[in-house]
């Protein structure tokens, strides 16, 4: 989704309010087991269903991610990353 432009304020994205909270976190996911194209999808798929978090970028073998650590747990990331059928062996 390319965002808003709004005359005086600039570029808005549907998740700016996440943004404005100020407890974002930024983690790089580190995943064992992908190694195509279709397990990009699947990763992102699954990380994209978790509230309150923005997916910001998928290759295969990691996933870079923001979200409120106020809203989202660490916990729900491996969950998500389980569900797609590989494994999160770090998170930095």
């Amino acid at each position: 989704m390319a965002g808003l432009v709004v005359p005086g304020i600039g570029r808005r994205t549907r998740n700016c309010s996440l943004e404005r909270k100020g407890r974002m976190k930024n983690l790089i996911l580190t995943i064992e087991g992908m190694h195509c194209g279709h397990c990009v999808m699947s990763v992102r798929k699954e990380l994209s269903k978790i509230k309150n978090l923005v997916v910001q970028d998928v290759q295969i073998g990691t996933a870079r991610v923001q979200f409120d650590e106020t809203l989202v747990k660490e916990h729900e990331l491996a969950k998500a990353v389980d569900d797609a059928g590989y494994k999160l062996t770090e998170s930095k």
